[in-house]
């Protein structure tokens, strides 16, 4: 089985010095960001906005982690 992480997301973040308030203040929920925090489903819309805000692609904030 499979799960998402997106571990590389807060690492870009932080590299880039952007922080979860500025994700809120860019019209991505609070509710959006705790479901990223806790690794959960998101929608494409949600990746393709991220994408842009960090000037990224998916692949550099997210990937599939095999899990038992």
């Amino acid at each position: 089985m499979m799960s998402i992480s997106y571990k590389k997301l807060f690492k870009l973040m932080s590299k880039k010095g952007i922080k979860k308030f500025d994700l809120h203040k860019s019209g991505i929920s609070p509710t959006t960001v705790n479901r990223l925090v806790n690794n959960k489903d998101v929608n494409i819309t949600t990746i393709i906005r991220l994408c842009e805000l960090l000037d990224c692609q998916p692949g550099d904030i997210m990937e599939c982690i095999k899990t038992d």
